[in-house]
């Protein structure tokens, strides 16, 4: 039993022994009453005094009736109280009340404040003030009820909080002028909570939290906050933390209302949490609602994970409900980054092992949006692009399946098989990509929807594949703008592998695809974009292919399509493809814009010499017009090129004959050597002292490819008479 003693009082410790005492009473005193007796803090009477000197400070002592343990047991000299004015007292009487007075001046003395009066500092020795008002000054000292109200984690000025002043700690945030001076209290669950604005410093939950320790019980006791006020939101203090065991929660709350949940972070780059795979080998956060009013929003951190995660678990797996036709945002995640532990703590040096088996699972969410969500798969070498290398360790980056609609803006993906993924029974759905970049990726997006009422958009969105950077099934209307693909096959076994395509449509009512670039030296048998069949239309326009792009065909066309209409790519030189519009079945197709494909033909200088009464076919040498009709020209004249969309065409001929008046003179164009076109023939008598100069011009005909246009003449002289200058043919294709 430890004591402390001072001149009118004397506290005693009582430990786990029990005790009654008898406890010293160090003072001296006239009277029993002038002894005081507390107890933790509470007066008592239940004791007795032991007088053995009276007015003497040996020998005195206090006994309780009842044993106590664990407790502070003070002595002290009780406040006398006043004797009246005008009281008759006695010679024994004057001399007792004397004493009293002078015990009186020594107890006020002894509990007043003592200033310095050099320095100005006051001391109240081992005592504490109580019932003190909440400051107003900047000086003023601080109550523990103000600072319970104000603080939450580390101490910082109460004062300066409270007047909306951040204290450069970057989880702290300024308070909202419209909320009420004083704090909520909640009383849950035989907790009480308190709260700042709404905002909860994570280490409330958990007051050990410091950089470098374990996060998992601040977490759940946050969730446990969560369910039962039914909303919360919680700031991550800058660090790196161990998530030392798995977190999972159901957050259906009342059944009415949902529960909506904020976890932020102080930025991806300051707070990072990680887990492994000895402790946490399945999902690490799983969070579920069956609520449609229940909202998730998480962001401003890091999520790593060192080892190699079970097969179909996932880094954080947010369930919803699902359902459609409300305006309300039930998933938010904001500036997240998810990464092996490697990449976490910057010790990524491309042998990286650690990978996520998923990473992000939210499914059945109204509305959800990611914005700057950054997936990092394995770090493999870029020459191992194959099935059972480590490149596809991590098979999906982000999958929303049932969502009813959801909005990507500047995701990025690097090394993960699917980078996102949204499949559905239902037959709408809404998905929006705007600014995503999808590196190193097997498929970019997979869309899977029954019927045709969902709308997607992708927009400026850079993707690097192996397999496919777009799939579409299912969907009314369909938006492919101002994006880059990058094929790269990255090794030789391609051969076994998919063709791979840049965009895939199926079951697509209407797609438009506006100045899309389509790069890269993979896979030789590539598709730039292969448009739905099922009599779905489309509009491509404004393509580019850049220098050193390796396709088989640009345009890929179904039989089973609807009308096409297109223009032509810009293409690099060097870039063309082998195919610009592969179209086997004649399905319906339109060129709407782009330069006119012209070409001319001209025969040699070494004119032909033409026998009487036959028809002759002019021979060319050379020609000028569109590049990607180079292939079409030929001696015997121009080949409908396959691969352009050409359904159509026109041509004009000019022929002149040297000076002969006799007989006739002719000058047709035929297709396929044989058939004269319409309007296509042209004849004149020959006359004296000139030469005769015939031209013919032919209305648009229908042609396929591998037609061949041609150029024949004709002379009725009765002799052998030559051409005096070059002939020439245009022709025109649309």
């Amino acid at each position: 039993m430890a004591e402390t003693i001072y001149p009118r009082s004397a506290t005693y410790v009582v430990g786990s022994t029990a005790s009654a005492g008898p406890f010293e009473i160090p003072f001296p005193f006239a009277d029993e009453d002038e002894v005081a007796v507390h107890v933790n803090g509470v007066r008592i009477t239940a004791y007795s005094v032991t007088v053995a000197s009276r007015y003497g400070t040996e020998g005195n002592k206090v006994t309780l009736e009842a044993p106590v343990s664990n407790a502070g047991v003070v002595v002290s000299s009780s406040v006398l109280p006043a004797r009246a004015i005008g009281d008759t007292f006695t010679q024994q009487e004057l001399s007792r009340e004397l004493d009293r007075l002078f015990y009186l001046s020594q107890e006020a003395a002894e509990r007043a404040v003592s200033v310095d009066p050099g320095s100005g500092v006051a001391d109240i020795g081992s005592g504490r003030i109580r019932t003190s008002a909440d400051p107003v000054e900047a000086q003023d000292l601080v109550t523990l009820g103000y600072a319970e109200r104000v603080l939450s984690g580390d101490a910082a000025s109460a004062l300066q909080i409270e007047a909306g002043v951040i204290l450069g700690h970057p989880w702290r945030y300024e308070r909202d002028e419209a909320a009420p001076p004083a704090a909520s209290y909640l009383d849950t669950a035989g907790r009480r909570y308190r709260l700042l604005n709404d905002e909860i410093g994570l280490r409330y939950f958990d007051r050990t939290l410091r950089d470098g320790g374990q996060i998992g019980t601040a977490l759940l006791g946050f969730i446990d906050y969560a369910r039962e006020t039914g909303r919360a939101a919680a700031v991550i203090p800058p660090g790196l933390y161990e998530l030392e065991q798995a977190i999972a929660a159901s957050l259906d709350g009342d059944g009415t209302s949902g529960v909506q949940i904020s976890l932020r972070g102080a930025g991806r780059r300051a707070t990072g949490l990680w887990c492994d795979a000895a402790s946490v080998p399945g999902t690490a956060i799983s969070l579920q609602s069956g609520h449609r009013l229940s909202s998730f929003e998480l962001g401003g951190f890091s999520l790593g994970y060192r080892g190699t995660q079970e097969a179909g678990s996932w880094a954080l797996d947010l369930g919803a409900a699902g359902g459609a036709g409300q305006n309300h945002r039930s998933l938010v995640l904001d500036g997240l980054d998810l990464a092996p532990f490697e990449f976490l703590t910057g010790q990524a040096d491309g042998t990286v092992q650690s990978s996520w088996a998923n990473m992000i699972r939210a499914d059945g969410h109204l509305n959800a949006l990611l914005r700057e969500v950054r997936l990092q798969g394995v770090d493999a070498p870029a020459a191992d692009w194959s099935d059972d290398g480590p490149m596809w360790a991590t098979l999906v980056g982000v999958q929303l399946d049932d969502c009813a609609g959801a909005d990507l803006l500047k995701v990025s993906a690097a090394g993960i098989g699917t980078a996102i993924r949204s499949h559905g029974t239902a037959s709408g759905g809404r998905l929006a990509m705007d600014g995503c970049d999808l590196r190193a990726v097997r498929t970019g997006l997979s869309w899977l929807r029954l019927g045709a009422q969902a709308d997607l958009r992708v927009t400026g969105c850079r993707i690097q594949h192996r397999d496919a950077g777009l799939v579409f099934d299912g969907a009314g209307l369909a938006d492919v703008s101002g994006n880059t693909f990058r094929q790269e096959a990255a090794d030789a076994d391609y051969a076994d592998r998919v063709i791979p395509v840049d965009v895939l449509a199926q079951n697509v009512t209407s797609m438009t695809a506006q100045g899309n670039t389509h790069a890269g030296t993979g896979d030789p048998r590539r598709i730039g974009l292969r448009v739905s069949g099922a009599g779905g239309q489309a509009r491509v326009t404004g393509g580019t292919i850049p220098a050193g792009a390796v396709l088989a065909s640009w345009l890929d066309i179904p039989a089973d399509a609807g009308l096409t209409q297109f223009d032509l790519p810009a293409t690099a030189e060097g870039a063309e493809p082998a195919l610009f519009i592969a179209n086997p079945d004649a399905a319906p197709v339109r060129r709407i814009g782009g330069a006119m494909l012209e070409i001319s033909l001209l025969e040699s200088t070494d004119y032909d010499t033409i026998q009487h009464g036959a028809w002759v076919t002019i021979s060319f040498e050379t020609h000028d017009g569109h590049p990607f009709l180079d292939g079409a020209f030929g001696p015997e004249g121009v080949t409908v090129p396959d691969g352009l969309g050409v359904t159509r065409a026109r041509a004009v001929a000019n022929v002149e004959f040297d000076t002969n008046s006799s007989g006739n003179r002719g000058l047709a164009i035929n297709l396929n050597g044989s058939t004269r076109l319409t309007g296509a023939q042209s004849t004149a008598n020959g006359v004296a002292n000139r030469p005769t100069s015939l031209s013919v011009q032919t209305p648009w005909f229908d042609v396929t490819p591998g037609d061949v246009i041609s150029v024949q003449v004709v002379q009725t002289t009765g002799s052998a008479l030559a051409i005096s200058s070059p002939t020439n043919m245009s022709v025109e294709f649309i």
